[in-house]
C-alpha cells in the first residue's frame, strides 16, 4: 500500500502527489510565515475529504444530516498510527483517507468521518447544513474546535508516575527494585 493522498493543516487543500504537497506547504511557510503552531488537524482531515471520489459522498451525507454550528477531528483518535501500514495496527481515519483507492467504499469513509467528528448541533432553522468550505478555502474560514480538543486529548492521555505499585504481580526484567 502507499499513501496516495495528502491534507494541507493550514488550509483546505487536497494534494494527490508528494512534490506538490511539499511545495504547497512550502508556500504556507515560506511566504506566509506560518509555522506548526498554526497547524490544524481539522484542516487536514476536511482536505483530505476533498479527495474526488470521497467529496461527492462526504456531500452527499453532509446534506441529509442535521446542521452543525463547531466541528473538527481530534489528531488523538482520527490522526496517522504510526506505522501503518507496515505494522499490524488498526488504521485511523487519516490513514483511510491518505490510503484510499477507488476500488474501495468512499460512502463508508465519508461515514466514519462524520462518526469521528466531533459535532456541536445547531438550532433548527430551515434547511441550514453543516458548512463545507469550497475547495482550497483559506484555515481562517474553516471553524475548528482543534486547538482545544488536541489538548484534552494530551490530558486524557498523559500517564503520571505514580510511586505505590500494586503488589502481587510479577514484572518482567527485574526492573522493579521491590524483586
Amino acid at each position: 500500500m502507499t499513501r496516495t493522498g495528502w491534507g494541507c493543516g493550514f488550509c483546505v487543500h487536497f494534494s494527490n502527489e508528494w512534490g506538490e504537497r511539499c511545495d504547497h506547504v512550502a508556500r504556507h511557510m515560506g511566504e506566509e510565515g506560518k509555522g506548526v503552531r498554526e497547524w490544524k488537524h481539522t484542516n487536514v482531515i476536511y482536505s483530505l475529504l476533498q479527495r474526488p471520489g470521497i467529496y461527492h459522498e462526504w456531500m452527499r451525507l453532509v446534506r441529509s444530516l442535521p446542521s452543525l454550528t463547531e466541528f473538527g477531528w481530534n489528531r488523538t483518535s482520527t490522526g496517522r498510527v504510526e506505522g501503518y501500514p507496515e505494522s499490524n495496527l488498526t488504521p485511523q481515519l487519516q490513514d483511510y483517507l491518505e490510503y484510499f483507492t477507488a476500488d474501495q467504499d468512499a460512502a463508508a469513509v465519508a461515514r466514519l468521518a462524520y462518526a469521528k467528528m466531533k459535532k456541536a448541533t445547531a438550532p433548527t432553522r430551515g434547511d441550514e447544513r453543516p458548512p463545507v468550505p469550497p475547495k482550497d478555502c483559506p484555515a481562517a474560514e474553516v471553524r475548528s474546535w482543534d486547538g482545544e480538543m488536541y489538548s484534552w486529548g494530551q490530558l486524557t492521555e498523559s500517564v503520571v508516575e505514580d510511586d505505590v505499585l500494586p503488589t502481587g504481580i510479577s514484572r518482567l526484567g527485574g526492573w522493579y527494585a521491590g524483586e
